[in-house]
């Protein structure tokens, strides 16, 4: 994926799926600040949870560290 704002490979602050950007957004209801905004709003195929509701389970799947079913995804902005 090709992501503006690049951080150095390995950090922390790193999204946890293409390791190119800063995490930014939250992911309820687990609360995992996991992944950057373009990889939040990439179509989820490979974790469906058949528990969530169709909308949802078409749109999040599951939190990519803990696997509990994603309700939300909330965008944040971190102050240093």
């Amino acid at each position: 994926m090709s992501h503006g704002g690049s951080i150095e490979v390995g950090t922390t602050d790193a999204c946890v799926v293409c390791w190119n950007a800063a995490r930014t957004v939250l992911i309820l209801p687990c609360k995992h600040l996991a992944l950057c905004s373009a990889c939040s709003e990439q179509p989820v195929a490979l974790h469906h949870s058949p528990d969530l509701p169709a909308h949802n389970r078409r749109k999040y799947g599951l939190c990519p560290v803990c696997r509990v079913p994603s309700e939300k995804h909330l965008r944040s902005i971190i102050v240093p």
